[in-house]
This record gives C-alpha cells, sequence and structure tokens, in this order.
C-alpha cells in the first residue's frame, strides 16, 4: 500500500487554499467597494432577510422579518438563529454575516483539504499522482464552488457545504466498516443541523438512513432518523403555533404554490425522475453535468475492480463487508446531485448548487486517482476520457469565470436598486405602512408595517398565495385596510405574481446605472398622497449619492 500523506502535505494543502481565499476575498472587496459607496454589500437582497429577522429575534425575540410578527420567511432557520446569538454579543452589524459567510468557506476548503489528502493516502493511487488530484479537487472547490463569491453574499450556503462535506465523509465512513457500537455522535449532530441549515439536505438523510437499513445497521438508522427529524418536527410544531405552514414558506412559495394544481399523469412523473433532472443539469448546471458523468466513469472503473455480479455486491453490503469509504462517499455524492436536479434549485448566482460542487471536488479526484486509466495510445476508450477530461475543464473554466465575473455589478445592483429605495423609507416614512416586493434591505434599514406582496413576511398575503386569491385587486384591499402609503414594485414580477398590474398611483421609476432594466417603481397607495411622496422623493433624490437615474412620471415631475 502506498505510504499515507502526513499532516505537513495534508496541512500545506489546506494552507494554501485557504490562503488563496484569504487573498482572493481582499482583492474582491477591493474590486466591488466602490460600487456601494465603500460600504460592504451582499450581492443577494436575500442576505438582509436574515439579517432583518436575526436582529428581531436578537432584540425584540420575534422570529420575523420586522419585529411586529412571526414570520416564515426563511429556508436557513439556523442562519437566522446563529447570526442572532452573535447579534447578542456583537450588536446587530451586517460584516458579522459576511464574516460567518467566510468562515464557512474556509471550514469548507479545510474539510475538502482533509479528505483528499486522506483519501488519496490510503487508497491505491500512484502516489506520484496524488499531489496533482489533490490539487485539482482544491481547485474544483476554489473556482466552481466559488467561495469567494458566497463570501459575499453573507448567506448559509457556505457553512452548508462544510457541512454537507463533513456529513457525507463521516456517513461513508461510519456505513464501509464494520458496525459501531453506536452511531458517531458527530455524524448524529451533522445531520441534526442539516436540515434546518437548509432543507434539501433532507435527501442525505433519506438516503443515509436508506443504506444503513440495508447494511442491517438498525440502531444506526434509528439514531439518524431521530437527529434528522426531530429538530424539522420541533420547528414545524413552532411554526405553525404561529399560524404558518410546517415547512419554510419561500419552499412552498417556489415550489407547490406557484405549481400547476393539476395531478400529475405517470408520463409525468417519470420525466420528473428521469428527464427532468438530465434537462435541469445540462441548462441551468453543465459543469455539474460533466462532474456527474465523471464520477458515474470513476464507479464504474472501481465496480471494474471489485468484480463480481451485481447480486454479489448486494449481497457483501447487506452482510456488513467492509467497503471502500471513498468510492461509497462519490457513490452518495453523485446521488445526491441527481437527487438535487429532481427536487431542488437552481436559482440566482449559482448558490444552490455549491454543496453540490464541493463534494464532487472533494470525492471524485481521489476515485479518479484509483481509477486503471487505458494506455496512452489511440482508443476509442482514451479518446472519449480526452474528450469528457477537455469538455468538464472547460466547463468548470466558464462557471468559474460567469460566477467572479459578476461579482461587482451584482454588489452595484443591489445597492442602487434595493438599498436606495430602502434609505428613502428609512429617511421619510420610517415606521410607516409599505407594499414592497424585494424586502430585505428594505426590513433591514427601516422596520416598516409590511404588506409583502411575495408573501414571504406577510401571513395574510401568504394565504392568499396559498389559495390562489394573490390578485393586484388583493394587494390594494391589503394596502386599504392597513393604511399603507408607499409602494415599491417590480412591475413585471407584481403582473407574474398577481395577474394585474400594480393598482396604485405611480410617483415614479428609479432605474439603477449598473443594471437599467432592473428598474423598481415607486407609487403612492393613495392618490391623494401622490404630490407629498413626490416631494420627499425629490429631496431624497438630491441628497442621496448617485446611481439612480429617476423617470418621473409626468404629474409628479419636479418644477
Amino acid at each position: 500500500m502506498p505510504a499515507r500523506l502526513h499532516p505537513p502535505p495534508r496541512h500545506a494543502l489546506a494552507a494554501t487554499a485557504t490562503a488563496l481565499f484569504a487573498a482572493s476575498l481582499a482583492a474582491a472587496w477591493w474590486w466591488a467597494r466602490g460600487e456601494a459607496d465603500g460600504r460592504l454589500v451582499s450581492w443577494l437582497d436575500d442576505a438582509y432577510i436574515h439579517m432583518a429577522m436575526a436582529r428581531d429575534v436578537a432584540e425584540h425575540g420575534v422570529f420575523g422579518v420586522t419585529p411586529h410578527a412571526h414570520s416564515s420567511s426563511t429556508s436557513s432557520p439556523l442562519w437566522v438563529w446563529a447570526l442572532a446569538a452573535l447579534y447578542r454579543v456583537f450588536g446587530a452589524a451586517d460584516w458579522i454575516a459576511f464574516a460567518l459567510a467566510a468562515l464557512g468557506g474556509a471550514a469548507t476548503l479545510w474539510v475538502a483539504a482533509r479528505i483528499l489528502t486522506r483519501d488519496m493516502g490510503d487508497a491505491g493511487s500512484d502516489p506520484g499522482s496524488r499531489p496533482a488530484w489533490g490539487a485539482a479537487g482544491i481547485a474544483v472547490v476554489l473556482a466552481a464552488a466559488a467561495p469567494v463569491v458566497m463570501a459575499f453574499s453573507a448567506m448559509e450556503h457556505l457553512a452548508h457545504a462544510a457541512l454537507m462535506l463533513a456529513a457525507v465523509d463521516a456517513l461513508s465512513r461510519a456505513l464501509a466498516g464494520p458496525p459501531a457500537e453506536r452511531a458517531p455522535v458527530g455524524l448524529a449532530a451533522a445531520f441534526a443541523a442539516l436540515p434546518l441549515l437548509r432543507f434539501e439536505s433532507l435527501w442525505l438523510v433519506a438516503l443515509g438512513v436508506a443504506l444503513a437499513l440495508a447494511r442491517r445497521r438498525h440502531a444506526l438508522a434509528l439514531a439518524l432518523a431521530v437527529a434528522a427529524l426531530a429538530p424539522v418536527a420541533a420547528f414545524a410544531a413552532w411554526s405553525m403555533s404561529h399560524g404558518w405552514w410546517a415547512v419554510p414558506f419561500p419552499i412552498l412559495a417556489k415550489t407547490i404554490f406557484l405549481a400547476d394544481p393539476g395531478a400529475p399523469s405517470a408520463v409525468d412523473v417519470v420525466k420528473m425522475l428521469a428527464w427532468y433532472p438530465l434537462k435541469r443539469l445540462a441548462v441551468n448546471a453543465p459543469a455539474l453535468l460533466l462532474l456527474l458523468v465523471a464520477a458515474v466513469v470513476a464507479l464504474a472503473a472501481a465496480w471494474r475492480r471489485a468484480g463480481g455480479s451485481p447480486g454479489a455486491a448486494w449481497r457483501r453490503w447487506r452482510d456488513g463487508t467492509p467497503v471502500d469509504a471513498g468510492t461509497l462517499a462519490l457513490a452518495i455524492a453523485a446521488l445526491g446531485i441527481w437527487a438535487h436536479a429532481t427536487f431542488g434549485s437552481f436559482g440566482w448566482g449559482g448558490r444552490y448548487e455549491v454543496y453540490l460542487f464541493a463534494l464532487a471536488g472533494a470525492f471524485l479526484p481521489p476515485a479518479l486517482a484509483r481509477a486503471r486509466w487505458p494506455a496512452a495510445r489511440v482508443s476509442v476508450a482514451s479518446a472519449a476520457i480526452a474528450i469528457l477530461a477537455s469538455t468538464t475543464a472547460a466547463a468548470l473554466t466558464h462557471r468559474a469565470y460567469v460566477m467572479h465575473a459578476d461579482l461587482r455589478i451584482s454588489t452595484a445592483v443591489v445597492w442602487q436598486r434595493d438599498f436606495w429605495p430602502a434609505r428613502y423609507v428609512a429617511r421619510h416614512h420610517a415606521g410607516a405602512g409599505i407594499v414592497a416586493m424585494n424586502i430585505g434591505a428594505l426590513t433591514w434599514l427601516s422596520e416598516p408595517r409590511l404588506t409583502d406582496v411575495l408573501a414571504l413576511g406577510d401571513l395574510e398575503t401568504a394565504r392568499l398565495l396559498a389559495s390562489r386569491r394573490l390578485t393586484a385587486d388583493a394587494v390594494r384591499g391589503l394596502a386599504t385596510r392597513r393604511d399603507a402609503r408607499v409602494a415599491i414594485l417590480f412591475d413585471g414580477y407584481f403582473r407574474q405574481w398577481t395577474g394585474g398590474a400594480p393598482p396604485f398611483t405611480k410617483i415614479a421609476t428609479a432605474r439603477p446605472l449598473a443594471a437599467a432594466e432592473m428598474a423598481v417603481a415607486i407609487y403612492a397607495v393613495r392618490a391623494a398622497d401622490g404630490a407629498a411622496i413626490a416631494a420627499t422623493l425629490a429631496a431624497f433624490a438630491r441628497e442621496a449619492p448617485g446611481g439612480v437615474a429617476l423617470e418621473w412620471e409626468p404629474a409628479f415631475a419636479p418644477r
């Protein structure tokens, strides 16, 4: 067996990756700081939803996007509670979320380096090739998982990636060897935390329990199921006690409540489980699809090395015969990619698939290092491998470029599109009734009495959406009954969600100069308030820094 990689190389890989990460963070901050008047700004308005909720927990004991009411406004309750705990110690400051996200990035790199160096040393790979494969794995995590960009999101995705890496690694090692007397405490703790950090982690819970049952590790399966589901059940009961649903509302709003209400046919189910994930990967994350193909190739090579029939392999698994933990971890990661593509989200900024790139970067290189590749000569197999390798490298390079190139403009858009109206409300309408769509910066800066058209922070609006009765007239009725004064809306999205135009008096359209198409419109809820709101808006526009072009409606243009 090749000699193990000793701590110095392991520490060197982790230290090198962390140093690159830190230097890149500093460079990115220098690059993007001018887009927000020197302020540290997330490129996602969603980050400020978490910050506002954490402040309300810390200062008012209210789990809500405003201190006025409980709201199911996040799919990551654990991130909100972690921020709230830090806010109680350091005070509510936005830098804390950025620092916590950066720590998640460093943890992701450290765990990935630990897995790469350990598995390279444990396995039968060529000793000369191990450093190159280890460096390739870290490069995938740095480039495709994009921890620098994700740190500037100030959200939970990097912490989730680090915890997922540790959980898959611990699960594969617990299942690969002989049965332990009890479930590893660290694995049980990870399973307890993961669903409340990101609810799509439930695929790992289901898969881990199923594998443990098939392995006849019934005590382990029970321990993992209880560890994972008890916190989820407790959160569900707590949420329902406040009138919300058992599942966080952002998940429901993006899936069930906006889906076609018709019952799916058998063909639809087959498409959802087979064709749909393949299509979603190809369209939304082609680099991840290519890594999945590479994982299947590596797993097939491992199967060939092990020999035997599927029946013999099943009997070895069921009887508890030790298996290779690295190969099992890669299989879990591959199944996770497919599960996420079937049931999970691919969204703005590529953030939802960050943890999948981290899993592929950590578990694929050791498996590839162990594979027996065809001799260096022209053949169908060698040509196919060369094409797959070059295509995957090109796709990963393209993803890295796209993820990093947009950081500056995305920061500018949030500063101009979301902070500008939020600062206006904080200056001239603090504590007033506000109808809004993007609610993060707004609630972080001003704590309004909110009517949230997207329903994340408003139970009555959420119930309208759930019953498919969220119309423009319904929004107008809510705003009138609550004595709201100002509405800050995206006209196109408003029509998409309600089926009609905003039923208010438009004052002006604010266009961020960084991306003029992402304009936000400012309305008076009551026509009689139009002139007064226009006057305060004009005064604020003269005082506020540049970056926003105001297009006034003719009746309200300053004279």
